[in-house]
């Protein structure tokens, strides 16, 4: 059923219970002639684990690229990235579909592409929880070629699947496309 008035909550609280969340206020409607009607209400939804999951899995990809301002900050945190993931991640790139496996894969994968650079930089544009387990990032990265000094920039996708608090497997895309249908998205 469609109403042809106007609605909004007044002095709205939420709190959470056992459950779940009971939001509760004042229910106002705008009747024809300018008149109002006003409604105690309450009502209890579900605690949302999944949204709490798919929050903590952002803020795990958060802390991932907090490091990745400069090649020295990278490589200086090493240990700390390579402890937000799980002893077996898989880390799969796009050049040559080869996969990283274990932090001492991942670590290996990071180091060599870091090498082909003077300087570099992985500018984190957004970051899309994908439900589930998975976390697509999307960023720019920006770097001067260690050999030819020439400074070079693209686009890349990283899908972070996340289980237990750790990141388990990384893909890497450097097509739109290619990422959000990984991801289960449309663009």
């Amino acid at each position: 059923m469609i109403f042809p008035y106007s609605f909004m909550w007044l002095s709205v609280s939420r709190t959470w219970g056992r459950r779940g969340r009971l939001l509760s206020g004042f229910l106002c409607a705008e009747l024809p002639g300018g008149l109002w009607l006003g409604a105690l209400g309450s009502a209890t939804l579900p605690r949302d684990t999944g949204r709490a999951m798919s929050q903590e899995n952002v803020e795990i990809a958060t802390r991932w690229y907090e490091p990745a301002t400069s090649k020295q900050q990278l490589l200086g945190a090493m240990a700390r990235t390579m402890a937000l993931c799980h002893p077996k991640v898989e880390w799969t790139v796009p050049e040559d579909g080869t996969t990283y496996r274990g932090r001492e894969g991942v670590s290996q994968r990071l180091k060599e592409w870091l090498e082909s650079f003077a300087d570099y930089r992985y500018e984190v544009q957004r970051i899309i929880d994908c439900g589930g387990n998975e976390v697509l990032v999307e960023a720019t990265e920006v770097g001067r070629g260690a050999a030819s000094g020439a400074e070079v920039r693209s686009t890349n996708y990283e899908l972070l699947t996340i289980r237990d608090g750790m990141i388990v497997r990384v893909r890497e895309f450097y097509n739109t496309g290619d990422a959000f249908e990984a991801a289960g998205l449309r663009e």
